[in-house]
């Protein structure tokens, strides 16, 4: 009689099928209330898993809209600062996204993705003309002025964020971790922006900061009293 050889993926899968089948005979033999525990304790993780992504997304919003608020205050600084140095074109790109950010416009990963631009781009420009220009005049003066304590704010707010952000991404991990092939697209979806916000904020605090302490150092050397911004900061 002729040998008939059984690859190792058509053993495995008969294995698999050995106790699928035992898994449903034990079940269907086990009492009723047995198996009504069973459901039970199925329906008791399903809404445990529902209840922590319900909990991510609505911290998700959160974290958004305080990032949106410190952006709002970025902008508008900045948009100021802008103005003030003769940089026309960033100042009304500047303006356009702080109405945009404090409209409520700004809402997912791509919206915040543009301001992010748009702010990081203005400040470039914004650095380069201050290197150029040492010494500003009296109106100038009183739009840095009043241009500080929105950067201070703004910066304050992107950087404080940063902690509870970090929390967050690691629960937000997790349980991506532990999602079946099926539900991690949704995840990644539905926790999109959060996990975009995660990856680029730390960098964006940063910058902010750093051009916080540009304009504080340029203002000191106007004589232009920077201390109720620097207060907005305190030890950051």
């Amino acid at each position: 009689m002729p040998k008939v050889y059984i690859n190792k993926k058509e053993k495995i899968m008969k294995k698999l099928l050995i106790v699928a089948v035992s898994t449903a005979l034990l079940a269907s033999s086990l009492p009723a209330s047995a198996q009504m525990g069973m459901l039970k304790k199925a329906k008791s993780l399903t809404s445990s898993s529902d209840a922590g992504m319900g909990d991510l997304t609505s911290q998700q919003t959160g974290i958004v809209n305080r990032l949106v608020s410190g952006m709002t205050n970025m902008t508008s600084g900045q948009a100021q600062v802008a103005r003030a140095l003769g940089l026309k074109d960033q100042a009304d790109l500047l303006e356009s996204e702080r109405d945009a950010l404090s409209s409520g416009n700004v809402k997912d990963k791509d919206g915040i993705k543009r301001s992010m631009k748009v702010s990081e781009d203005a400040q470039e420009a914004i650095n380069t003309k201050m290197a150029e220009e040492t010494v500003i005049d009296a109106e100038a003066k009183k739009e840095f002025g009043k241009a500080l304590p929105f950067y201070a704010k703004g910066t304050a707010d992107t950087i404080r964020l940063l902690p509870e952000l970090k929390k967050w991404a690691s629960s937000a991990s997790s349980t991506m971790k532990g999602a079946g092939i099926r539900e991690l697209p949704k995840l990644k979806k539905t926790l999109g922006t959060g996990l975009f916000v995660a990856k680029n904020l730390p960098k964006y605090a940063k910058k902010s900061q750093t051009s916080y302490k540009a304009l504080s150092d340029f203002s000191k050397k106007n004589e232009i009293d920077t201390s109720e911004a620097d207060d907005m900061l305190g030890d950051l």
